[in-house]
């Protein structure tokens, strides 16, 4: 799923995460298929949206993008350079220019640390601060830049609220300059009111430091707000993707539209992709005992023999809309006449 038409900052092929499950009754191993094949490209300056259940594999797609876990299989490149390289000075560099911001602003921070240390650490790893007035005013600059005042760089992460220390969370993963910053379900711990802050706050950073996110959330208004594009995963697989607008008002995939008529209705007819959708029925299927064919199959009201029978492809049905269904429409376009697909 490339353009080359735009710039893409980071690329993946095939990315593939499998862990081999021990069955603690009987001894035997199965293989837990967490990421199974996912292609995806994140432009320079956009902020590309994941959603999907949980379990779906968003979190493993995210840490193997920051290479914190390793790939079965498929490729990854950052800016051209390959994620997966065994050249440790490159690596070095590449984990400079990637950061996270994890869910739990509470178990993310070691509370013996300052605020200080924590925004610091970072700094010292790559070698960005020689002495030690040039680190203190670096994090104090970064913590200001959060909404928090420099006074505060001696305290400790129990003093501070949970907002707060999101703050503190988004500051240290700034303190390194990266291009690159993966937001990992970063405002679902907090309250609706601070969940707004801190997504203005992430917009207005984004602005300043010329940031691309990789945005994974449950909350499909948080995503219509913050993102340009939005990947939807389903057991594993990405079975949809598209602009946001396109998304949520011309979604294709049965899960996608399962998902948007789940969600509360704003009012602004912005989700009409899943009016009039049937909610999701079921559980989903194990990763270690995928369905055949389409693995939404067996959720699925619109499935046919074939879905069963036939692993769909990832199709462009649309100008930069992709959709892994064998019942998506495709677009009347002539140029998409003859569409591309990927496995």
């Amino acid at each position: 799923m490339t353009n080359d038409a735009y710039d893409n900052l980071l690329q993946a092929v095939g990315l593939t995460r499998y862990f081999d499950v021990r069955n603690p009754a009987d001894g035997s191993r199965t293989l837990l298929r967490a990421v199974d094949g996912v292609d995806l490209n994140v432009r320079r300056h956009e902020t590309m949206g994941v959603v999907g259940e949980s379990g779906c594999g968003k979190s493993t797609l995210a840490r193997l993008l920051l290479r914190l876990i390793e790939a079965t299989s498929g490729t990854a490149t950052f800016d051209g350079i390959d994620l997966y390289t065994r050249d440790r000075t490159l690596r070095k560099s590449l984990r400079r220019r990637m950061n996270i911001v994890f869910q739990d602003p509470y178990g993310s921070l070691d509370p013996r640390m300052s605020v200080l240390e924590l925004i610091a650490e970072p700094l010292r790893a790559h070698g960005m601060a020689a002495k030690r007035g040039e680190m203190i005013d670096r994090a104090a600059s970064l913590l200001e830049q959060c909404g928090i005042s420099a006074d505060q760089l001696y305290r400790f992460a129990h003093q501070f609220s949970g907002g707060q220390r999101q703050r503190i969370c988004i500051a240290r993963a700034l303190a390194a300059e990266p291009e690159f910053v993966v937001c990992d379900e970063a405002v679902s711990a907090l309250d609706v009111s601070i969940q707004a802050q801190i997504l203005n706050l992430l917009v207005d950073l984004k602005r300043k430091h010329n940031l691309t996110y990789l945005f994974i959330s449950h909350d499909l208004s948080v995503v219509r707000y913050l993102c340009d594009r939005v990947l939807v995963m389903y057991l594993g697989q990405a079975v949809e993707q598209a602009p946001t607008a396109t998304l949520f008002t011309s979604a294709e995939h049965p899960y996608t539209q399962a998902l948007l008529a789940s969600a509360p209705d704003m009012g602004d007819g912005f989700n009409d992709g899943g009016v009039g959708s049937p909610l999701l029925d079921g559980d989903v299927p194990s990763p270690m005992n995928p369905p055949s064919g389409c693995r939404f199959h067996t959720r699925c009201v619109r499935a046919e023999k074939r879905c069963a029978d036939e692993t769909p492809l990832m199709r462009e049905i649309a100008p930069g809309h992709w959709c892994r269904c064998h019942l998506a429409r495709v677009s009347s376009i002539p140029q998409l006449s003859r569409f591309k697909t990927i496995g």
